[in-house]
């Protein structure tokens, strides 16, 4: 991967956090443990995106629980609660279809959160006066949230993906990284946080 210029990833490099591998492979692992936690106590975050990662002390941490809610035991690995929230370039379009908030809208969100912060820029947002008249007119769409996801994946598939980063790193330890945030992102069958922790701590030893 090409690094971005020094100037985009300067407030990156005040916080402590080593720019290279041992520091993209801990930023990802530290945000799918925290998804993993709240997921093996049944809670949806409901709110994951770049804006609510905060790094502190070169360690991320996921913020603002707000929407957060603790779904009923016995649904599993398909925990969900009532209700879509969120900002729409991180929702799934199947939450917004039937109005609720699921793991696997959580673990979309974390991959992409992951991909924007490592990879690539965060997703452009509308200015807030244009916001405020979107959600008026029913801004969170199924529909929007499926044209974002599509182009998403899409993106992900292409070979154009992960060509630049923040971090200084290797090709092996990029193609750990993209392997984890497609296998949230998946369309069909997308990976765990659980299952993205253990590929992610498998990489950290072998640095």
């Amino acid at each position: 991967p090409v690094p971005f210029p020094a100037a985009q990833t300067a407030a990156l490099a005040k916080t402590g956090l080593e720019l290279n591998d041992t520091g993209a492979i801990c930023l990802a692992l530290d945000l799918c443990t925290a998804g993993r936690v709240l997921h093996d106590e049944n809670i949806i975050h409901r709110d994951i995106k770049p804006k609510n990662v905060m790094l502190l002390d070169g360690r991320a941490v996921l913020i603002d629980f707000g929407y957060a809610q603790r779904a009923a035991a016995e649904r599993g690995a398909g925990a969900c609660v009532r209700g879509a929230q969120g900002e729409l370039p991180y929702l799934l379009a199947e939450d917004v279809r039937s109005l609720r908030g699921c793991k696997e809208g959580d673990q979309y969100a974390m991959g992409k959160t992951i991909f924007e912060t490592i990879f690539d820029s965060p997703a452009p947002q509308p200015p807030v006066d244009a916001r405020r008249t979107q959600k008026a007119r029913n801004y969170i769409t199924a529909p929007a949230a499926q044209r974002l996801n599509d182009e998403f994946r899409q993106r992900l598939a292409s070979p154009e993906a992960g060509v630049l980063a923040r971090f200084d790193l290797s090709p092996p330890v990029a193609a750990v990284l993209l392997r984890v945030v497609r296998g949230l992102c998946a369309a069909v069958n997308p990976s765990s946080f659980r299952t993205a922790e253990l590929t992610l701590v498998e990489a950290q030893r072998s640095l």
